[in-house]
């Protein structure tokens, strides 16, 4: 069964690009949730250092799923270490590229042309973590038209208010400190049964802010899973993303999450292929405590046309009620966004190996996190209870002959296309 929820709650792009982060970044939770109160010495190489191999073998589980629920996200390096590890998300291409501040040695690939006019130069973590996003984004929320409020907003406000998450459901899992196998569900949540925000389509980053905190990890609430999640309905219903993965000394790693959508508040689902996760799994300590996934870490990379197809789709800030796509803010477009988003891609296009002869076509991907136990909501009869994601699917400039707005870092130009060849990777 699928319910649409009572409201589209949005935000209104005076901080489109700062928005467009809203997965990745939370407000700070309330004092009694289950992820106050940890000790920060707990943080140790075991959780962030080098990804841990499987443990032994072991016998199946009949437990049921473990369901865990987002309750904190960052795209910030050095966060609370009681719950998020120094740096964010990894080394995707083998590279340490640096030194800054022009991060030219160990390139992955041949940056774009608007590398050089947006002086962009995306440098890796620590340990060779590519995160060209945050780079971006710090650039974005300085975009002209922002405003203060943009620059100020936090990114997950919309976790804390209860009006998205992400969702991780284990399944076999065994409950020990070592599980060799374990399978991994995703799904984006877009709400909790039976609260609502009150959120309009004219919402602006500033009512966001206003907004309730109603989630912290501590509420016995009950999400309703998005239906363009899954696959399959009725009791069939199940994960459009699915994975192997395994538990050792309690540290969860999915190798390879796949193709996961990413709620980036762009008002159509941007696309990440070769996710990795790893977190720490914390296991109840006694019969009322919950369990809880800290210092989570994920990986990914996203392809030009999925991240600039999608921001064709936003308010322009500079021209009022005109998406970025309409031809009239085309040179708005093409200065403030496109050419910073192809500015800061630093991986090869699909996944290609490094090389100096390769363009970059390709932006890293990276994010802290932690979850904490919850509920999904299910129908009498155990039926997941489906609804509408909260920001609905835009089409950027829909014309009547059916095409819309998309565009990629190797084309000269922007171009028309059918909805379905402009959500293609």
């Amino acid at each position: 069964m699928s319910r649409s929820l009572p409201v589209a709650r949005t935000v209104a792009l005076a901080g489109a690009v700062a928005s467009a982060a809203l997965a990745c970044g939370l407000l700070v939770p309330l004092s009694e949730g289950p992820l106050a109160g940890v000790d920060a010495s707990t943080t140790d190489a075991a959780r962030c250092g080098p990804i841990p191999p499987p443990p032994s073998p072991r016998h199946a589980s009949s437990k049921p799923p473990l369901i865990l629920v987002s309750v904190r996200w960052t795209l910030e390096p050095n966060g609370d270490p009681a719950l998020f590890c120094p740096s964010v998300g990894f080394n995707l291409d083998g590279l340490h590229t640096g030194p800054a501040p022009r991060c030219e040695q160990d390139r992955a690939c041949a940056a774009h042309p608007a590398a050089t006019a947006q002086r962009a130069s995306p440098c890796d973590g620590p340990d060779g973590e590519d995160n060209a996003f945050y780079t971006m984004f710090s650039v974005a929320k300085a975009l002209p038209g922002g405003g203060a409020t943009a620059r100020a907003f936090e990114i997950g406000s919309l976790n804390a208010a209860g009006l998205v998450a992400v969702v991780i459901a284990l399944h076999d899992y065994s409950g020990e400190a070592n599980d060799e196998q374990v399978q991994v569900h995703v799904y984006n949540a877009v709400g909790i049964e039976g609260l609502d925000g009150g959120v309009t389509s004219d919402t602006n980053p500033s009512e966001v802010l206003a907004l309730p905190e109603i989630w912290d990890g501590g509420q016995d609430v009950a999400w309703i899973v998005g239906n363009d999640s899954v696959v399959g309905s009725g009791a069939l219903a199940t994960a459009r993303v699915r994975a192997d993965g395994y538990v050792t000394e309690d540290t969860l790693v999915v190798p390879n999450v796949g193709a996961i959508g990413l709620p980036l508040g762009l008002g159509r689902v941007v696309v990440a292929r070769d996710a990795v996760l790893v977190g720490r799994l914390e296991r109840p300590t006694n019969a009322t405590a919950r369990h809880r996934l800290t210092h989570v870490r994920i990986g990914a990379r996203v392809a030009s046309a999925q991240v600039l197809s999608a921001v064709g789709g936003v308010t322009n800030p500079l021209r009022d009620k005109t998406k970025l796509c309409d031809p009239a803010g085309a040179a708005d477009y093409e200065a403030f966004f496109r050419a910073p988003l192809c500015g800061h891609m630093d991986l090869p296009t699909g996944g290609a190996s490094p090389s100096a002869n390769v363009r970059c076509g390709d932006m890293s991907f990276g994010a802290n996190g932690a979850f904490a136990e919850a509920r999904l909501s299910r129908l009498p009869n155990g039926d997941l209870v489906l609804g509408q994601p909260p920001i609905g699917i835009r089409e950027p400039c829909l014309d009547d002959a059916g095409t819309v707005f998309c565009d990629d870092c190797d084309w000269d130009a922007p171009r028309r296309c059918l909805p379905g060849d402009a959500a293609a990777d």
